[in-house]
């Protein structure tokens, strides 16, 4: 039995914190597909994981995953 073709998507997560008015500051990112480009901004891990999900799901070859399995923190 053959298994079945993996499909891989890459992308870059670039993580910043914004000092301005805002007190405290905040963290920001940047998550860009590769190699295509397509990048997506976002203030808070919430943020990240719908843009991660609206970018996988634009490839139909990629079935969306479980965000609950997902646990990040500062």
């Amino acid at each position: 039995m053959t298994a079945a073709p993996r499909t891989i998507r890459l992308f870059t997560l670039r993580l910043w914190r914004e000092t301005g008015d805002a007190d405290p500051a905040e963290w920001r990112g940047k998550l860009q597909s590769l190699p295509d480009g397509e990048a997506c901004y976002f203030r808070d891990w919430p943020g990240l994981v719908e843009r991660l999900e609206t970018l996988l799901a634009s490839d139909p070859l990629v079935s969306p995953f479980n965000t609950q399995e997902v646990h990040m923190s500062f």
